[in-house]
């Protein structure tokens, strides 16, 4: 049974929502918000599978409503989030997206359509789930792709070493997170190119959490080195991204940035 919680600005469309979807056998409602503020309180409070939300709403809009819940380390997992929107911005599109949503649905819409897509995250999430128990372990990988071994132990020492520099907390789980990940990266940099399907449900296994807490602890971990580390270390790894202001990295970014920094180190000395 999904749980599913409605969060929008009109009391017509969230009982025009309510009455269509409480009927699904596989669908329970557990509240109906008019307030983002509210909204975000009883997501906390409830733990919802998915959210239908609008972008606008009181007190606290939708874009503040995942900013939140991204922060929010504490939440053992995320809702999958539906957006519903009438801003055909492709801005705000993308902003929605980058603050969490896993779709957005413009107006006007079907409620035929709402339930599909409710269906086919919530499938989703349980297959990513099932999916970690047949993921690849890294913790017995211990060679690059021309066969010469790598020393964990001095590789670990030199990855903490410059996360410390760069001014990421040592107490903070991405902290952990991002070492772990670096590591992988630099034996296999293919990884990153399922950074969802795999590298996070890799590191969330190893750590017993779920791959959404270690995308948002990730996230936060860059968060802060990008607005209290040391700039000079930042502009050092990641050059062109500071000095053209253009915003922190993404998760992949970070780690591949870094990952490919070591992954240089081993080629050059392994041909010296």
């Amino acid at each position: 049974m999904i749980k599913l919680m409605i969060a929008v600005n009109s009391k017509q469309e969230g009982n025009e929502l309510f009455d269509y979807l409480e009927k699904k056998e596989d669908i329970t409602i557990v509240g109906v918000e008019y307030n983002g503020k509210r909204a975000y309180e009883r997501i906390i409070s409830l733990k919802p599978d998915v959210v239908l939300m609008n972008m606008i709403l009181p007190e606290l809009d939708g874009l503040g409503i995942m900013e939140r819940l991204m922060s929010n380390l504490d939440m053992p997992r995320l809702p999958r989030i539906i957006v519903i929107s009438s801003v055909d911005n492709p801005s705000i599109m993308d902003c929605a997206c980058q603050a969490g949503a896993d779709y957005y649905i413009m107006k006007p819409y079907q409620l035929e359509t709402v339930y599909n897509r409710i269906m086919q995250l919530q499938i989703t999430f349980q297959n990513e789930r099932k999916g970690r128990m047949l993921l690849r372990d890294y913790g017995s990988v211990q060679k690059l792709d021309n066969s010469e071994e790598v020393n964990d132990g001095y590789l670990e020492t030199e990855v903490t070493n410059v996360m410390r520099k760069i001014g990421i907390p040592a107490h903070i789980k991405g902290y952990q997170y991002i070492r772990t990940g670096i590591i992988m990266a630099v034996h296999d940099i293919a990884i990153l190119n399922y950074i969802t399907k795999l590298l996070y449900p890799s590191i969330a296994a190893q750590y017993d959490t779920t791959a959404s807490s270690v995308e948002r602890a990730i996230r936060h971990a860059i968060g802060i080195a990008w607005t209290r580390g040391d700039k000079k270390v930042l502009n050092d790894i990641f050059g062109y991204t500071v000095a053209m202001e253009r915003g922190k990295p993404t998760n992949s970014e970070f780690i591949a940035q870094i990952a490919d920094r070591y992954r240089l180190h081993y080629n050059i000395k392994m041909h010296a």
